[in-house]
């Protein structure tokens, strides 16, 4: 491998949108201002918070920008706010909840320049509402491509996305029509894109602390419109990308039923998503699979 020459801090923009996240936005910011690589800026562009987030903030204002929405326009706005403000080459994200590990950036960036990548995600440790930590389960090779995200965007952007912000923009950023599967839209465009060389580090630089809760009604709507937008183009593809994605589609669909307690249709889609790929659905071999051992298997051997 290549030795990585050491980037310009000048030339990493980090942007972390907020809403509401006084109580633990400094805890996301303590771990970019712990990194080992110091970015050239921190973009935090606050979505209208009724909170006490401005007053969190104020102390740190000679560290930090701060950009701040008059009206609450969603976590998709704040990042493209955030994209269009920023000056650096490369566009680092975090989640206002979440946080990094001091070398994040880093080990991040030596690895996209050992692999000629130019977008990347990095594995993490999820972090549940009841305080248990989980390593997640991503297999995934350094680099990737579209035949990897049909099956769903498992990549944690939100908080260990680092991109070149140029190809952030050409491809429009967020679509903000999407009230939730945004990442996997985005990813899915990206990879269409000529110039993007997608890869996954697959090692643990974040803790991303999850939500279990879900408006389900969104998440219906957010699947609706990834099948209006990407389901035609790419059954047209070769590889069986439109029937690999009409097997994720139907998993994420009996995710969303299971989550509202409706367990006859969550089974239905569910075989629907085995019948449109029996031998390699990976929705099952990264979520479902590792879901199962671990409440089940594991309640088993205690």
């Amino acid at each position: 491998m290549e030795p990585f020459k050491p980037m310009h801090p000048s030339e990493i923009s980090v942007v972390i949108p907020t809403y509401n996240r006084a109580h633990c936005i400094m805890r996301a910011l303590e771990s970019v201002f712990a990194q080992s690589l110091a970015p050239g800026e921190i973009i935090v562009v606050d979505d209208a918070s009724r909170d006490d987030t401005a007053a969190v903030l104020a102390p740190h204002a000679g560290r930090i920008r701060v950009i701040r929405h008059e009206t609450n326009a969603g976590a998709s706005a704040a990042r493209n706010t955030g994209i269009a403000a920023a000056q650096g080459t490369w566009v680092a994200f975090l989640d206002s909840d979440d946080a990094w590990r001091p070398d994040k950036l880093a080990r991040q960036l030596a690895f996209m320049a050992v692999h000629g990548i130019n977008v990347c995600c990095t594995n993490c440790d999820l972090i549940w509402p009841d305080g248990q930590v989980e390593p997640a389960y991503r297999p995934y090779p350094p680099r990737m491509g579209i035949g990897h995200y049909v099956w769903g965007c498992f990549t944690c952007p939100g908080s260990t996305l680092i991109a070149r912000r140029d190809l952030m923009a050409a491809i429009g950023g967020y679509d903000l029509r999407y009230p939730r599967y945004e990442d996997w839209d985005l990813f899915l465009r990206l990879a269409d894109h000529p110039d993007v060389v997608l890869g996954f580090l697959n090692d643990y630089l974040a803790d991303v602390w999850r939500d279990s809760a879900a408006n389900a009604a969104l998440v219906d709507k957010g699947l609706d419109l990834m099948v209006d937008d990407h389901l035609e183009r790419l059954s047209q593809r070769p590889g069986a990308l439109g029937r690999s994605f009409r097997a994720a589609i139907a998993f994420a669909r009996s995710s969303n039923e299971t989550s509202r307690g409706r367990y006859l249709p969550a089974v239905w889609h569910l075989v629907e998503s085995f019948a449109l790929a029996p031998v390699r659905n990976e929705a099952f071999r990264i979520i479902l699979w590792p879901f199962l051992k671990r409440k089940c298997l594991g309640t088993m051997l205690r």
